[in-house]
């Protein structure tokens, strides 16, 4: 992965809003100062906000049964696309995702499909 650096932005903290750089390596915030040094690719976001990525815990990818609504790479492309980080999947598909098995081929299915972070939520079913 590449290395980034955004700088010049607006960051909001727990303290409050500041001006900052933010560095990214692999994917993860390593560093939130003022003037790092660029020795990352660099991102000028001079005028605009670095805001945290969103965290979405109900969704439904609706696949498998109903791709056509909702399918995990629509649903992660546009959850993205928001400034969505991460997302919790509500099981809402045909067949259920009520064992082991079927949240593993829902699982596989989602990782080849996937824009962001997700997780799985399985369906529990109640018997007497």
């Amino acid at each position: 992965m590449t290395d980034l650096l955004f700088k010049g932005g607006t960051v909001y903290t727990p303290q409050g809003p500041k001006q900052a750089d933010v560095q990214v390596s692999d994917g993860v915030i390593t560093r939130v100062e003022q003037r790092l040094a660029a020795q990352a690719q660099v991102v000028d976001v001079s005028g605009m906000y670095v805001l945290p990525g969103g965290v979405d815990v109900h969704v439904h990818s609706r696949d498998p049964g109903f791709p056509e609504k909702e399918d995990f790479a629509s649903l992660t492309s546009s959850s993205a696309a928001g400034g969505v980080t991460f997302v919790l999947d509500m099981p809402n598909t045909v067949p259920a995702g009520d064992t082991a098995g079927m949240l593993a081929s829902m699982a596989s299915t989602a990782h080849s499909n996937a824009r962001l972070d997700f997780r799985l939520s399985g369906l529990f079913r109640l018997t007497r």
